[in-house]
C-alpha cells in the first residue's frame, strides 16, 4: 500500500477497480487441443466488441501463450483420467483445434 493512504481507502479502489474489470469481461470455458493433449479450461474475454469471439481472442498477434485457469489436461494417447492445473500456458503455435466447451 502507498504511504499516506489509509487501509479503508485502499481496499475501496482496489473493490472497485475489480468491479469495473469484472463488468467487462467475461469466462468462457473452452478446450484446446494439440498433437498429445485435449486440455479444457477458463479464459477471461472481454464481454462484447474488439476480441469478444474466441477466433480473434486466439489470433492476437502479441500473444505467444493462451493462459488458461482451472484447467483439465487429458493425454489423447491414453484413457487415463488426465491432471487438473489451477493455471497453464498453452503455446498458441501447439494449438491444433479450439472450440467452446459444451455446456455441462
Amino acid at each position: 500500500m502507498p504511504p499516506g493512504v489509509p487501509a479503508l481507502v485502499h481496499e475501496k479502489l482496489r473493490l472497485r477497480v475489480a468491479s469495473v474489470f469484472a463488468m467487462d469481461t467475461r469466462v468462457e470455458r473452452i478446450v484446446l487441443e494439440t498433437d498429445r493433449h485435449r486440455i479444457v479450461g477458463d479464459i477471461t474475454m472481454p464481454r462484447e466488441g474488439y476480441r469478444s469471439r474466441l477466433s480473434d481472442y486466439l489470433n492476437r498477434g502479441e500473444m505467444d501463450f493462451i493462459p488458461l485457469a482451472n484447467a483439465e489436461i487429458a493425454s489423447l494417447d491414453s484413457a487415463s483420467s488426465g491432471e487438473l492445473r489451477e493455471f497453464i500456458a498453452v503455446a498458441r503455435t501447439h494449438i491444433h483445434l479450439a472450440y467452446p466447451a459444451p455446456a455441462a
